[in-house]
């Protein structure tokens, strides 16, 4: 019996491949909207790693320097200024007291026929950290893995609430009339990730 989980524990090993994601050449780009219009900007990857089996991603994790949010919609350098250090304040992402989000990749899941008809290929259920409290999301992507490297490509819908992002949602402050914030924000990823190869 040891000799047969010894066999199967090498063959997991050689079949499960770690890949590195490569920071600079990934990019993370955050949308936000208001009923008069929306805002968009990128914020750093700090480091990530991914397990694969042959082009199945099994688990991982993505650490995201919240201290690197950038706008970059509005040309005024001053109001560009004030809305990056308000998204960084405690009205929003409290950065000084929570510098890092983190995406906990828990196992990938089976692709519907509904998510298969809108081009993606793989399915992902994750932890998704943000100003220290967690909540589950799927996550469907497009998914290339081939000669070392992978690329991941999709988007999340994140409800702000959830992460006690609370200014002016109208959901906890139903008589702002039309100067509310919409509750979900977009993220739009694009992740390459390099074979860490074992010598």
């Amino acid at each position: 019996m040891k000799y047969l989980f010894a066999i199967l524990l090498s063959a997991f090993i050689f079949s499960s491949n770690s890949y590195i994601v490569q920071n600079e050449s990934s990019s993370l780009e955050w949308v936000g909207s208001k009923i008069t219009g929306s805002h968009n900007g990128h914020v750093d990857f700090l480091s990530g790693e991914i397990i694969f089996n042959d082009k199945t991603i099994l688990t991982g994790n993505l650490i995201v320097d919240m201290q690197t949010i950038t706008n970059e919609d509005i040309s005024d350098l001053k109001y560009r200024g004030y809305l990056v250090n308000h998204l960084k304040n405690e009205d929003f992402f409290s950065v000084d007291s929570f510098p890092y989000a983190r995406l906990d990749i828990l196992k990938h899941l089976e692709i519907s026929d509904e998510y298969r008809k809108l081009g993606f290929n793989a399915l992902v259920k994750c932890n998704l950290t943000i100003k220290g409290i967690t909540h589950e999301v799927d996550i469907p992507m497009t998914l290339d893995v081939y000669n070392g490297h992978a690329i991941a490509k999709g988007s999340i819908n994140i409800d702000r609430t959830l992460y006690n992002i609370r200014y002016k949602s109208k959901t906890i402050f139903p008589d702002l009339g039309d100067r509310f914030i919409y509750d979900d924000f977009t993220l739009n990823f694009s992740i390459r990730a390099n074979r860490q190869w074992v010598e």
